[in-house]
């Protein structure tokens, strides 16, 4: 009876092996990839690294025409109820974290308290080398540039690539400081 059952479990063994998949008949790589989606943000300071977006320092820049222009459009700096954009329309629904265009608001960061927050974006999207420029109404501008991007995205591996550049000088995407001179 041993042998038997032996047999038999040896036999459906090798037909499980016979009848398996070669490497040409395995599935696609047809999947439905998530990915987190990012504001740029962004902590402006003074030399002496006083946070400028803080409503209770002396001297902070809340006041000033503070704005972005990206892709020909202006964005102003809207009030903190500013947020809760709508999603994208080219963006399939099926994704769970949907970028929701904001454009630019005051937020606030664990780390550096106020800051500002430019988007959001996804990297679907396939940002390369964007650009855009930062007022805050104090004389001076920035030039930003940045990528968020995927690599791979219909294999079973893609790879988010991400960088942020503040007039040429490498930063960690997606935070950015801008001290005032």
């Amino acid at each position: 009876m041993k042998k038997l059952f032996f047999i038999v479990s040896l036999l459906a063994l090798s037909l499980g092996c016979l009848t398996s998949c070669n490497d040409s008949e395995k599935p696609s790589a047809d999947y439905e990839w998530d990915f987190n989606v990012s504001d740029i943000v962004l902590h402006v300071t003074s030399q002496e690294g006083t946070n400028l977006l803080d409503a209770g320092v002396a001297g902070n820049i809340l006041e000033n025409d503070i704005r972005i222009e990206y892709a020909g459009e202006v964005y102003p700096l809207a009030d903190e109820t500013g947020r809760g954009g709508q999603p994208e329309s080219d963006v399939p629904a099926t994704r769970m974290l949907l970028p929701a265009w904001n454009g630019l608001s005051l937020g606030m960061t664990d780390d550096c308290g106020p800051c500002l927050k430019f988007g959001e974006f996804g990297p679907t999207k396939m940002y390369k080398n964007e650009c855009f420029t930062l007022d805050l109404g104090t004389g001076r501008t920035w030039n930003i540039s940045f990528d968020f991007w995927v690599d791979g995205i219909n294999t079973d591996n893609p790879v988010v690539h991400s960088s942020l550049y503040v007039g040429g000088e490498k930063m960690d995407f997606p935070l950015a400081e801008i001290r005032l001179d």
